[in-house]
């Protein structure tokens, strides 16, 4: 049994470094997360949103911009037994931020999320910010219905989207790394890999951050719960919170 874990480990090294060997032993629960835990996430980038065409097949659905009334149905598709701090953020959102919904005969079968001036991406015991420019889309959290995936909604979405902000925006999105349906979906839709962001806890305080861009070779760290971050000139630039 300890040769087969052995030769485990070592294909978790081969694969994807110590981080992957951390991230696999935090989900399995190998032990306790408050003494260490590790997660990861890709960022993704669109070129040219201009370039977005919407598919070919003319969508049997509508996309509309979302209401403070559709917080309910917005937060019953996508969660099953949802808790009040799901509904309080869903209507923060819909209040500060934008969602866009596309509906079928009066009924929500999928929405994405749009934020300019900022985003946040939470993390288990802390949270990265990003401050955006004004020429900067994060697409943030999004859903299809299961009935309707594969049928064009999240394209049409983006493609939506896409029309209303394109002139002289840049498109960015995250994904955790074990999200392969969703990270396939992205590519498809013609997102390129920008920077990988992870971080790592041990005893819930210290934290070591670190965002890498194979292009530039950015590689930054800060001992901080929380951190900061800023997209320059397709760059990440982490700076510890003052």
């Amino acid at each position: 049994m300890i040769l087969n874990q052995l030769n485990l480990a070592r294909k978790y090294y081969r694969d994807g470094g110590m981080p992957l060997i951390l991230h696999t032993l935090s989900q399995k629960k190998k032990f306790p997360k408050f003494l260490i835990h590790y997660q990861a996430v890709d960022i993704y980038y669109y070129p040219n949103p201009e370039d977005i065409r919407p598919p070919k097949r003319s969508p049997s659905f509508q996309i509309t911009q979302a209401e403070a009334t559709d917080c309910h149905e917005l937060v019953s598709l996508a969660w099953t037994n949802p808790s009040d701090a799901i509904y309080d953020r869903m209507n923060k959102i819909l209040r500060s931020q934008i969602v866009y919904k596309a509906t079928k005969n009066n009924k929500i079968i999928g929405f994405l999320e749009v934020y300019k001036n900022e985003y946040s991406i939470p993390f288990t015991f802390g949270c990265a910010y990003f401050s955006l420019d004004k020429n900067q889309i994060f697409l943030g959290y999004g859903f299809v219905q299961e009935t309707y995936r594969m049928k064009g909604v999240f394209p049409h979405l983006l493609s939506h989207i896409s029309q209303i902000f394109s002139h002289n925006s840049e498109f960015y999105t995250y994904i955790d790394i074990h999200n392969t349906p969703s990270i396939l979906a992205t590519k498809r839709a013609g997102f390129k890999h920008f920077s990988h962001l992870s971080k790592l806890t041990l005893i819930k305080k210290l934290s070591y951050w670190s965002c890498k861009k194979k292009l530039l070779g950015t590689d930054c760290s800060t001992g901080s719960r929380i951190a900061f971050f800023s997209l320059k000139s397709h760059d990440l630039h982490i700076t510890p919170p003052q």
